[in-house]
């Protein structure tokens, strides 16, 4: 069910990956969906699994979801997202349309369907330690990072991709104002 009443201060914490697991009920819905016509601040999760039902319970599934849905919206800031197992989802590992000032750190993703990050407007946010092991989904990216200056240290992947041409990272904005591609692979 989407968390829609407040989109900020919300903290989802664990007691680790291997002792808390939130698991997906439906298919092809995501497992935690922080959506809403507003600008979210301190958003923390942590110390927890996400469990999806399965790589190909369809790309709508992903692990974790935060959407601004407004048409003009901001996203998600200073916030962070720390120690997650995010696997067997059919959608995105991690995905957010809209985000700065946020931290990634020691977040694993493994057999999604789709993308492992998939993260837009990302200024000055940075992934740390962050792993992305099997991708599905044929044509998958470990790394999608559009428009924005994030930082990657310690960005690992891709230990397999067992239905063909994955890419560890595409780099930019889908299409550029000019109408030509212009992301860097």
């Amino acid at each position: 069910d989407p968390i829609t009443a407040s989109l900020s201060d919300i903290v989802i914490e664990g007691d680790g990956s291997e002792k808390t697991t939130i698991k997906g009920r439906q298919a092809n819905q995501p497992v935690i969906n922080v959506t809403g016509e507003n600008y979210a601040v301190n958003v923390n999760i942590r110390n927890l699994a996400i469990e999806g039902q399965g790589a190909t319970s369809g790309s709508g599934g992903h692990c974790l979801y935060i959407n601004d849905a407004s048409p003009s919206g901001s996203g998600v800031a200073q916030s962070s997202f720390q120690n997650l197992k995010l696997f067997n989802c059919g959608g995105k590992g991690m995905y957010i349309p809209r985000m700065f000032n946020v931290l990634i750190e020691s977040v694993v993703v493994d057999h999604v369907g789709g993308n492992g990050f998939e993260l837009h407007g990302s200024v000055t946010t940075t992934l740390l330690r962050t792993y992305v092991k099997t991708l599905d989904g044929a044509g998958t990216t470990a790394y999608r990072l559009y428009a924005g200056t994030p930082t990657l240290i310690g960005a690992n992947g891709i230990d397999s991709c067992p239905n063909g041409n994955c890419d560890w990272a595409v780099v930019g904005r889908t299409v550029a104002d000019d109408g030509v591609d212009s992301y860097v692979r």
